[in-house]
């Protein structure tokens, strides 16, 4: 079957650090994207189904989602008999580490102080309780936009994120220094602020203390991808969503995004998704129009649900 990409607007981000919204569809239907975010679905009721990198999900009632940056994903409504209620949380790393919070990636896996995050989760009786209370706490805070409080977002979000690294399996992952770690954040963040630029790892090592053979293999084990894989994949996130946002053309959004001329974007882009980028245009003008005038219908429909799952 032929699969098809899509992305959301990561726009929501540009003026502030985090986005907290509560969807109501029955009908959405949201086709294989990347972000160039953390985003988590928090399933309150109904159901949903769900594919992270090619591994597919039931999302029953109390069910999450933690998708890092770049991972191919999914996520449909369409299954559930009901009117889903699904809290969705979109950031950037640097929401939590720029208020001290150990938040990073660790071979394409979300790390939180050193322990491993889970890309799904089924919240049991134990826990479910402890995690609606906080999903609703977060969404509370976030929509007192009169005194809301960032860093108080920082602190429920890292207290979500300690209970369900504490509530699963942790599998052993390397060890690396601080230090190193530093290394490779410092690297990332030059990427993705300088993606657009003729870019090398020779560029980056004065951001680092390492050799190029050491640098080389740090930056592999720690995001999962390659120098290259990883450029290319924030490139790629970047033409997504201008094909998405803008009508630029090809050509533009080549320059625009590292990428140099309509030739190189074509071939990269139908190398990386398999279809062509104009395709890609084409396919998400036709199935987006509509979805905020349904959410709209239902979210006035949505309220807090009683412990008794009511």
């Amino acid at each position: 079957m032929e699969k098809y990409l899509r992305i959301e607007n990561t726009k929501i981000l540009e003026k502030i650090p985090i986005s907290i919204s509560t969807l109501c569809f029955r009908s959405l239907e949201n086709e294989l994207h990347i972000h160039t975010y953390t985003h988590i679905a928090f399933v309150l009721a109904g159901n949903a189904t769900g594919n992270v990198r090619d591994t597919e999900h039931l999302f029953p009632p109390y069910s999450c989602s933690i998708v890092a940056p770049y991972t191919l994903h999914s996520f449909d409504t369409r299954s559930s008999e009901d009117t889903p209620i699904v809290v969705h949380i979109r950031f950037k790393d640097s929401f939590l580490t720029e208020r001290g919070y150990r938040f990073f990636h660790y071979n394409n896996t979300l790390r939180f102080e050193e322990m491993t995050i889970p890309e799904f989760i089924v919240f049991n009786d134990e826990n479910k309780t402890e995690a609606k209370l906080i999903i609703r706490a977060l969404t509370t805070e976030f929509e007192n936009k009169e005194s809301m409080s960032f860093d108080l977002i920082a602190k429920y979000l890292a207290e979500f994120f300690r209970m369900i690294a504490m509530a699963t399996p942790q599998e052993p992952v390397p060890s690396f220094k601080k230090e190193t770690i530093q290394c490779i954040e410092n690297a990332v963040d030059y990427i993705e602020c300088h993606f657009n630029e003729k870019l090398t790892i020779d560029d980056v090592l004065p951001l680092t203390t390492m050799s190029r053979s050491v640098f080389t293999n740090r930056f592999k084990s720690i995001t999962g991808m390659t120098f290259v894989q990883f450029l290319t994949s924030v490139r790629l996130g970047h033409v997504l969503h201008m094909l998405h946002v803008t009508e630029m053309s090809l050509n533009e959004i080549a320059v625009e995004t590292g990428l140099y001329n309509k030739t190189n974007l074509v071939r990269t882009f139908t190398k990386y998704f398999g279809m062509s980028p104009m395709r890609y245009r084409a396919y998400f003008a036709e199935t987006s129009p509509g979805i905020m005038e349904r959410h709209q219908m239902y979210k006035k429909r949505w309220k807090w649900l009683e412990e008794e799952n009511k």
